[in-house]
């Protein structure tokens, strides 16, 4: 198989569009880029052969928000690596479920670096 596959979530369309080139940058990662939980949740269905291996979500989305989303990500796949990011503090829903977190700000290539060391 090669390189695990991202997705990558956020309703912010500059930030989605620089953190794609800041993946594409690192060369070893696919990024699959969604606007929403919806987009997201459809992308994640349709990953049959379980490519994707790390799902980062933004808490506050439309639609479907970034503690739903990884309800039903994880309900379909346990062992997801999921970074939730956000500019409030991490829910406590959400504290004890082997999520990553950053708080927003932060750099491109500290979510880049963070990815490759959950992806391992």
């Amino acid at each position: 198989m090669d390189a695990p596959v991202v997705l990558f979530a956020d309703d912010n369309t500059p930030i989605r569009g620089l953190m794609v080139r800041a993946f594409a940058q690192a060369g070893i990662i696919k990024v699959v880029a969604a606007a929403d939980g919806v987009e997201a949740l459809a992308a994640f269905e349709a990953d049959g052969a379980g490519e994707i291996g790390l799902l980062i979500t933004d808490l506050m989305m439309p639609r479907l928000d970034g503690a739903g989303l990884i309800a039903k990500a994880r309900a379909a796949r346990p062992a997801l690596k999921i970074i939730l990011i956000s500019t409030d503090p991490l829910p406590l829903e959400l504290r004890d479920g082997g999520i990553s977190y950053m708080q927003k700000p932060f750099l491109p290539s500290e979510l880049v670096a963070k990815a490759l060391e959950l992806l391992g």
